[in-house]
Order: C-alpha cells, then sequence, then structure tokens
C-alpha cells in the first residue's frame, strides 16, 4: 500500500461525534465574560485589583484552556493533514489563523486610540500566540515533552519574580506596577501600555499563558474520541479530568499562600499571570467543564436545562462572532453621544449607560441591573440570527 493510499484511508477513520461540552464551555465563557464588561460590577463580578482571582478573573485564561483542548481533540485530523499536505502547508494554515486573530486584536484596541498610538498586545494578540505556540508544540514535540516544557516555564517564571535581579526592580517585589514584568513592558513592548506604565497582556506574563494552554491540550488528549468510547470508558476520562481539575487547583491555591510557604509563595495575579494561577484557574476550568458534561447528560430530565444547553451551545458555536460584536457594542453603549434632555433643551451629552443612570428610579443598582440584561440581550441576538441559518465563523 502506498503512502497516499494509507493516508486516504487514515482520512475515512471515524474519529468519534462532536465534543458538544466544549461548546457549552465555550459559550458559558463568553457569557460570563459580557457580564463581566458590564459597567459597576462589584464583587465577584469586577477583576481583583491585584491579588486574589475572583470568577471575573476565571474568564480569560479559560478562553486559552478552551485553545488547547480544541487542539487536542482536533490532533488527529491535524496529524492526517500533515500527512496529506505536509509540513508546510499545515504550519501555513496555523500562521494564517495566527495572523488573522492578532490583527482582529490591533483592530479591537483602535476602538480606543488611534494609530499613532496603537496597543500592540490584547487579549486576541494573546489567544493568537497561545494558539500558535500550542499548534507548533503539538505538532514537533511529544506529549511527555510538552508536559515538561510547560512546568519549566511555571517554574523559572516563579523563580524569575522572585530571585532575579533586573535594573530598577527590588528582588521578589510583586506588589502592582513594580515587578519585573511591568518594568520589563516599560522597557521593550512598543506602543500604547494598557495601564499607562505596563499592561497586563504584556511580553514576559505571555510565557506563563502559553503553559495555560498546554493545560488544556492535557485536558483535550484525556478527551480525545470520548464521544465514541463505552459509556463506562467515557465516565472514567470524565473522572480523571475531574480529578486533574481538583490537583490543580488546590495546587494553585496552596502555591499562593505565604503563610505556608513563606517567601516561597507565588500569590494569584492575573495581571501577571502568576504561575499559580495557571494552576488554579486552569483546575477550576477542568472542573467546569466536567460538571458542564453532567448537566448536559442530565438536561433532558428538567424542563429549563434544555433551554440552557442550547443557549450556550449558540453561543459556543459562533464565540469569536459574539466577542467582536459585544466590543463594538459595549463602544456605541458606553460613548458621550446620547443626548440628555430637559424641559426645554438638550443639557448635555451622555453615555447610554448615563443616561440610564439618570432615568432610573428606585434602589441602587437599578441602572446597573436594567443595562446588563440590555447589553447581554443585544449581545448575544446576531448569534441566534447565525445559528439558525447554519452559519459558523471560526478564526
Amino acid at each position: 500500500m502506498t503512502a497516499a493510499s494509507q493516508a486516504n484511508k487514515q482520512a475515512t477513520l471515524p474519529t468519534g461525534g462532536r465534543l458538544l461540552a466544549l461548546d457549552l464551555f465555550r459559550g458559558l465563557t463568553i457569557l460570563l465574560m459580557v457580564i463581566v464588561n458590564s459597567p459597576d460590577l462589584t464583587g465577584q463580578w469586577h477583576h481583583a485589583y491585584w491579588n486574589g482571582a475572583t470568577i471575573a478573573d476565571w474568564v480569560f485564561p479559560w478562553f486559552l484552556l478552551i485553545v488547547g483542548v480544541s487542539l487536542a481533540v482536533n490532533e488527529p485530523k491535524m496529524r492526517q493533514q500533515r500527512q496529506l499536505l505536509g509540513d508546510g502547508a499545515l504550519l501555513w494554515g496555523i500562521a494564517k489563523r495566527t495572523l488573522q486573530l492578532f490583527a482582529l486584536g490591533l483592530l479591537v484596541n483602535l476602538f480606543y486610540t488611534d494609530f499613532s498610538a496603537v496597543r500592540v498586545l490584547g487579549v486576541l494578540q494573546r489567544i493568537a500566540i497561545v494558539y500558535f505556540c500550542c499548534a507548533v508544540l503539538l505538532l514537533y514535540l511529544s506529549r511527555q515533552k510538552i508536559l515538561t516544557l510547560g512546568a519549566v516555564l511555571l517554574l523559572g517564571y516563579w523563580a524569575l519574580l522572585s530571585f532575579v535581579q533586573f535594573p530598577g526592580a527590588v528582588v521578589g517585589d510583586l506588589s502592582r506596577g513594580n515587578t519585573v514584568v511591568n518594568l520589563f513592558d516599560q522597557h521593550y513592548l512598543p506602543g500604547k501600555l494598557w495601564r499607562g506604565h505596563w499592561d497586563p497582556e504584556g511580553l514576559l506574563s505571555t510565557l506563563p499563558s502559553i503553559v495555560t494552554g498546554i493545560t488544556g491540550l492535557w485536558a483535550g488528549w484525556l478527551l480525545q474520541g470520548v464521544t465514541a468510547l463505552p459509556p463506562a470508558q467515557a465516565t472514567r476520562r470524565w473522572v480523571q479530568l475531574f480529578a486533574a481539575g481538583v490537583l490543580l487547583s488546590l495546587l494553585g491555591y496552596g502555591w499562593s499562600l505565604d503563610n505556608w510557604l513563606g517567601s516561597y509563595a507565588f500569590p494569584l495575579i492575573k495581571q501577571i499571570w502568576t504561575s499559580s494561577f495557571v494552576l488554579y484557574t486552569s483546575g477550576l476550568g477542568f472542573i467546569g467543564f466536567v460538571l458542564l458534561q453532567v448537566f448536559y447528560q442530565q438536561a433532558g430530565r428538567r424542563f429549563w436545562a434544555e433551554p440552557v444547553v442550547f443557549l450556550l451551545k449558540v453561543l459556543g458555536m459562533n464565540a469569536t462572532v459574539l466577542y467582536l460584536w459585544h466590543v463594538v457594542l459595549h463602544y456605541l453603549l458606553t460613548q458621550n453621544w446620547w443626548w440628555h434632555f430637559t424641559d426645554t433643551a438638550p443639557d448635555r451629552a451622555l453615555s447610554f449607560y448615563g443616561w440610564l443612570t439618570q432615568s432610573s428610579a428606585g434602589p441602587a443598582g437599578t441602572a446597573t441591573a436594567w443595562y446588563l440584561l440590555i447589553f447581554i440581550t443585544l449581545s448575544i441576538l446576531p448569534n441566534f440570527w447565525l445559528y439558525q441559518r447554519r452559519i459558523f465563523i471560526k478564526l
């Protein structure tokens, strides 16, 4: 049998059905993102100022986790494409997707500035970098070497921030804006920095964020072909993923406790993407992924559960569209071009949210609640339109 016929035969082999739990997890994550990006939310729905990790801080790492899971689940297809098309064509496809995501990230940043001071990095740019690195690692390194590299990056990043001298920095200083990560961005990251003199999606913090993608690869390897397995074997895989999630989240949280580890502790800090934050949020993501799978399996027994499954599926299957549209919508609703009228004449320009704040009667938080409801509704409507027409846009 020739190599070409062997490759064609492999390309026809069944690989199992679609992993719907991944769509649900993506849908939940994108919905949480829309909620978190609404104004005046507090508590768990607002990002931690520096130390700690709220629900709002889970969202971004879960996107990177999804990148890794998606790549690993589709690894057999990638290897078939590699056999059929060769390395060059496959790498060009990976590079093309990376550049598209990075360019979209730059476009999003232009909503907040102009070309003369554009912010080079950002959310979509980090997703693009993590995607590229994880895809290339998946092609050229064994699973053991990828996981070993992830561990080295996490430990090396901790050692760098805790023990290495950097000009102008105090060794081990992890206070806001004063870390090696922040000072590195000041010196070497071009363009506008999101926090003025440092950036939460900066250069050095991209390294541990790649490990978040690697933890997603690990989860995806566990779930490869799980939809085609007998129920008992499939359940065993999901239990293993849940156990791994508990282990990672406990390790990450334990690593952050200075009353246990003293100077060796590494706090949970999203804005510099600490190694403990990687483990903690990845573990919680594993747990959430498994719980969504259980919810999906039990949904038919509860009348209210099937609409929830449908909603998350619709959001998850066009997540990139929802992300971009919600950025545009947020810009439109928060800019000061809504006129507030007095008895006889316009008073001054307000944002839509400002108009709601002035117009809403009732207890505190009424305007925030109304805005959240309107913002979520308008954000997700295009996804239903696309789903109804079976249009799925993926980058």
